[in-house]
Formats: structure tokens, C-alpha cells, sequence
């Protein structure tokens, strides 16, 4: 068990984030990890797992486990009764083991902090608190048996911290704000670290120290700036700690974390400056020598797969995108996000039953079936399965699954159970403009003409440049006998970018007009090819 202690003289200086992207990276990987929240005065550490379900509620924790021995004299046999599992949103991630401070929405909690007798325990005759977290350190080797156990501290200069630096660490990382007050506190506690008449082991543990909240800009001149900066550090901390070398890591400032906290380590080292960056070398710097061959080639093939995947987001050309998607699910095969993004692509270019595999494989390694099975139904759809279709569309519970429902209702004619459908949407949401012009549709083929107009004429008010709804209201004059208005409505329809898929598909209005010479006129200027539409409309209906 690898115990890496996060310390900070002051708050606010990035301890917990930083503590938060080392766990989730680790648990990322496939490591075992604990994490202790030791900032007893100002809990909160699972407020940074934002990849991990948040505690639905913590009956106790570290608090009541010190309280129980040092206040009511009974030692506790088990500190995994005083722990919790965090379980991660997606399983790509291990689940971490959390030792909370308690309750921290209770009185209780408060109270207990407020009498545990600190003094009794490292500084009276019969004081014992060395041995009694000595031997909570073991029982958290022996029973929950972590890879690593990553330590949040309290601030300042304290007992609580010393417990955290001294007893507890094999390695600190500290982190400080440039500023006099947050350098004097790390030189202090640096000091005391390095002390061989203070150490309680032997040697010190190792040190990692990090200046944090550098402003992000990558400039030349703003380069030298934190240069400057980082050298005045690194020799004001040799000097005063009287050492040979000192390394001072950098942590930039990201004005989205003012916005969302979230994990922010990169897979790849990125051309210039920035926070992942920053996480990414704090990482390899943590973990060197703790890593296996199978691990470090695991956590690359995470690396280039999460690079193969960004490729993909990037390229416009169809096939490129999908050979990067197809490269990193190779790379990676437990990430749902891949999955997905590949089935959309195979939905786009209409290979339905490689898009349904995909959307199944995300499912089984995202836990995702209620979001996914309106794509597959989709799918089963477009392939004229509507049975399947419908049965994975009782599996959601949304808009999108209503609409769904109703579309293949109209594709089997059934119009009544239909107009049910979308009625119950635009009931609850009455500027639902696609929903509108699918009832427009209904209204087409019905022949309540008047209907069909009101409801196209309020989708297009709602979104006027949508093509298909101009050719779901030239479609409405065509049945009108209205010729001048069709033609109007479908050259503005094929203007915005109407495709044949779309004429194809309405044939049974659309073939009435292959003698026309202005339809066909029509077509040829937006480049349609003839053959192809008289080849479609002469199919069976």
C-alpha cells in the first residue's frame, strides 16, 4: 500500500481537485484505491467526484471511529464499518474506497470534532494516539487492501495534519499559491518534515511540491514570467530547507473549474500549457516505480485510444472518422462513449444493424439501456422492423420515445393511435415544432387539408428554414391542387437542402409529377437523378 498524503498550508490552493484526478486516474487503470478525509474542520471530499455517484447518505465516518476510542474508550475492530464505496457513473472506472470525516450534516458530527481530546492523545503519560493510528493505518492494509491510499489533510500546522504528514505518509505532495503567507506555512511544515531528530521512522517521506493557481497564458513573455517565478520558489525553498535540489511542479489556473470542478487529466501530453498537462506529470511523477508493464501498457492503450477517439470527433471525411472510432474501441473496449459515437456514424450512412451492435455494446459497459434504446428502436425501425422497434421503445420513458412511437404508427397506417400519441406531446409542449409538422403530416394523408396547413404553417413559424417542413406544406398544396404554391414550397424546400431520400420516401405524392417537365426541371437543378427517382417510384408500394 503506496499512502500519498495532499497537504496545503492554506485552502483554496487546488489540494482536493488535485487529490481527486490522482484516485480517478488510479481507479482509471485498474488500481485498488482508499482515499481518507482528513480535513476534519472543513470536510467535503467527495463533492470532487464528479465520475462517481454522489453518497446518497454517510452515517459516520472518521470522526465517530477517533471519538469511539479516545472519548468512550471502545476500539473499533473494523474501520471498514466506517467506510463507504464511491461507485462510478460509467464502468470504465473501479469503484473507490471512502473513508469520510461522518456525517457532516449532522449536529453529531460537529460535536464530536469539537471534544476529541487531541492533548490525551499524543501529549499526556499514558498518550497513545501514535499507536492508535498506526494501528489504523494497518487495519486499513489489511482489511481494504488498497493499492494506494490517497490522504486529503487539514490545513495549517495542527495535530491533525501531523498525523496525516508523519504517521501516516510515504509521500506528501504540497501544494501552495504564490504568495509570502502560503510559502512561509510550507516552509515551516517542509521544515519540519526534513528534521531527522523529528522524524518518527527513520527517513522523511518523499516530497512533491506543486505551486498552484499560475495563470494559464501561453505566451512567450508570460512563459518567462512563470519562469522567473517557479526558479524564485525552487531556490527560496533550497535555502531555507538547506537542500542541494528542490523540484517545484507547476499547477495552472482553469477558469472552467470556476464554473464546474470536474477531473481535468489528460491522456496525452498536449502542445503548451495547461492543466491537464500539469495533472498528467503530478500523475507520472506519483506513480513511477508503482506501475507494472501490463499497467503502464494498459494505461497507454487508454491514452492513444482517448487520442484515436478525439481524431474521430474531428474528421469530417465518413470513413476516416470511422476507421479513428473503430481504432480507439480496439484500443479500449470498455468505454460506452466510443460505442456510441460509432453507432450514430453507422446510423448517418444507414448500416442499421451495425449500428444496433454498437448501441447493444455500449449498454452492456455503460449501464445505459433507458438512453439507448430509443437509437436501437430507431434503427430496428428504419429496417422496417417495427415490432422490435416498439418493444425497445417500451424500455424508455421520454419525448423522443413518444415521437418515436408515433412515427411508426404512421408508418403502419394506424393514424388514430397516432394522433394519440402526438397529441400527448404537443399537449405538454405546444412549440414542439418537429412534432407539429409530424401531425401536419397525419393531417396530409388523412386529407383534413386545413388541419394539415394550420399545423405546418406553426411549424415553419417556429423554425423557418427547415426544409422538410416546406415540403411537408408543398406536399399539402399538391393535394390541394394548388400546382404554384407546390412548386413555390418545393424550391424553397430544395434551396435549404431537401434530399431524395425525402421525395423517395412521399412517392405516393411525388411520382404524380414525373411527366411534369417543371418537377423535372426542378430536379435537375438540384442535381437528383432521374433514373434513380423513376426507379424508386416504379417500385411496388
Amino acid at each position: 500500500m503506496r499512502t500519498i498524503t495532499f497537504y496545503s498550508y492554506k485552502g483554496g490552493v487546488g489540494r482536493s481537485l488535485a487529490l481527486s484526478n490522482i484516485a480517478t486516474r488510479l481507479a482509471e487503470i485498474g488500481k485498488k484505491v482508499c482515499i481518507i478525509d482528513f480535513d476534519l474542520d472543513a470536510p467535503g471530499l467527495h463533492f470532487k467526484f464528479n465520475d462517481y455517484e454522489r453518497p446518497e447518505q454517510i452515517e459516520k465516518g472518521l470522526v465517530d471511529y477517533i471519538f469511539r476510542y479516545a472519548v468512550e474508550g471502545i476500539a473499533e475492530k473494523k474501520i471498514k464499518d466506517f467506510s463507504i464505496q464511491l461507485k462510478p457513473i460509467k464502468n470504465t472506472l473501479k469503484p473507490i474506497t471512502f473513508i469520510p470525516a461522518g456525517n457532516i450534516e449532522s449536529d453529531d458530527y460537529w460535536e464530536k470534532l469539537s471534544v476529541l481530546p487531541w492533548s490525551k492523545l499524543f501529549y499526556s503519560e499514558d498518550g497513545d494516539g501514535i499507536d492508535f493510528f498506526l494501528d489504523l493505518k494497518a487495519k486499513i492494509e489489511t482489511e481494504i487492501a488498497p493499492d494506494f491510499l490517497l490522504i486529503d489533510s487539514r490545513t495549517g500546522i495542527t495535530d491533525i495534519s501531523a498525523i496525516t504528514l508523519k504517521i501516516f505518509a510515504d509521500e506528501v505532495v504540497v501544494l501552495a499559491a504564490n504568495n509570502e503567507e502560503n510559502l512561509f506555512g510550507c516552509k515551516r511544515i517542509l521544515k519540519n518534515l526534513y528534521d531527522p531528530d523529528k522524524a518518527l521512522f527513520g527517513n522523511p517521506p518523499k516530497v512533491t511540491f506543486l505551486l498552484t493557481r499560475l495563470p494559464f497564458e501561453d505566451t512567450p513573455k508570460d512563459n518567462e514570467a512563470k519562469f522567473v517565478i517557479q526558479e524564485k520558489v525552487r531556490k527560496e525553498m533550497m535555502e531555507a530547507l538547506k537542500l542541494d535540489e528542490f523540484e517545484c511542479m507547476l499547477i495552472h489556473s482553469d477558469s472552467s473549474l470556476e464554473i464546474e470542478e470536474k477531473k481535468m487529466i489528460g491522456y496525452e501530453y498536449q502542445l503548451g500549457v495547461s492543466i491537464s498537462n500539469d495533472y498528467l506529470r503530478l500523475f507520472d511523477a506519483l506513480t513511477v516505480g508503482f506501475l507494472d508493464s501490463y499497467e503502464m501498457q494498459r494505461f497507454n492503450q487508454v491514452r492513444f485510444a482517448d487520442k484515436e477517439f478525439a481524431k474521430g470527433q474531428s474528421e469530417e471525411d465518413t470513413l476516416l472518422r470511422l476507421k479513428h472510432y473503430t481504432s480507439a474501441i480496439e484500443l479500449n473496449g470498455k468505454k460506452a462513449d466510443y460505442f456510441i459515437a460509432r453507432g450514430l456514424l453507422y446510423s448517418d450512412i444507414e448500416r442499421w444493424d451495425d449500428a444496433i451492435k454498437d448501441f447493444k455494446s455500449a449498454i452492456k459497459v455503460g449501464d445505459l439501456a433507458q438512453q439507448l434504446s430509443v437509437n436501437i428502436a430507431y434503427c430496428y425501425m428504419r429496417k422496417g422492423d417495427h415490432e422490435t422497434a416498439l418493444n425497445y421503445l417500451s424500455r424508455a420513458n421520454n419525448y423522443t420515445s413518444v415521437r418515436l412511437r408515433a412515427e411508426i404508427q404512421v408508418e403502419l397506417k394506424e393514424y388514430e393511435e397516432a394522433l394519440n400519441l402526438i397529441n400527448f406531446i404537443l399537449d405538454r409542449l405546444p412549440t414542439d415544432h418537429v412534432t407539429l409538422n409530424m401531425r401536419a403530416g397525419v393531417y396530409r394523408d388523412l386529407n383534413m387539408l386545413d388541419l394539415a396547413y394550420r399545423d405546418a404553417y406553426r411549424a415553419l413559424e417556429l423554425s423557418p428554414e427547415d426544409e422538410v417542413y416546406f415540403a411537408t406544406l408543398a406536399e399539402i398544396y399538391a393535394l390541394d391542387n394548388k400546382l404554384n404554391e407546390f412548386y413555390l414550397n418545393l424550391s424553397v424546400a430544395l434551396s435549404f437542402g431537401l434530399q431524395i431520400e425525402h421525395i423517395i420516401d412521399e412517392k405516393s405524392i411525388y411520382s404524380k409529377f414525373m411527366t411534369d417537365e417543371r418537377f423535372l426541371s426542378l430536379m435537375r437543378i438540384h442535381n437528383f437523378d432521374l433514373d434513380e427517382l423513376e426507379l424508386a417510384f416504379n417500385e411496388e408500394q
